[in-house]
């Protein structure tokens, strides 16, 4: 019913999705997201409930509640002219999503540095000049979604609900 970059998404039980990670995912990633997920929603964060995580002809993924409702980015589409009042909710979506104290999540900078260390097409000085600008910024303790956009957000009867917390 929908892909992106890492996945598709398709119709599963009776109100349920499954998000399969394209081939080369390792089940490692479907648990990660799972857990983060679990945390998030019992956090009170505006996302869907997650399941378990489940093995496909050797594809993992995570059963996700189905959100019956239309992204931002499918308003806008459906409706360009709306795009400022489009954008407004993107807005309140983020901010919602600031507002929420989840204490048990791997700090960005933490996520950042791996990213950063495991990122082959940089040189060791390049590499290490990244992680030095990295360790003088600020630490905050706002929550930070990493790919907040209008296809990350679905409109649904609980109201906004954001999607695909990996990064």
């Amino acid at each position: 019913i929908a892909e992106g970059r890492t996945a598709e998404i398709f119709a599963w039980a009776d109100g349920q999705v499954l998000k399969l990670f394209r081939a080369g995912y390792s089940a490692e990633v479907s648990r990660y997201e799972a857990v983060i997920a679990q945390t998030l929603f019992s956090a009170g964060v505006p996302c869907p409930t997650v399941g378990e995580v489940v093995e496909v002809d050797g594809r993992f993924g995570l059963i996700y509640e189905r959100i019956d409702g239309p992204s931002l980015e499918a308003l806008v589409r459906a409706h360009p002219w709306r795009f400022a009042s489009i954008a407004r909710l993107l807005a309140e979506a983020q901010v919602a999503v600031q507002a929420c104290a989840v204490p048990d999540l791997p700090t960005r900078r933490e996520r950042l540095a791996r990213q950063i260390e495991q990122a082959a097409p940089l040189t060791p000085t390049l590499r290490d000049a990244a992680l030095r600008a990295l360790e003088r910024l600020p630490n905050g303790d706002a929550l930070c979604h990493g790919d907040l956009h209008l296809g990350n957000v679905l409109l649904s009867q609980r109201g906004l609900l954001v999607i695909d917390w990996k990064n």
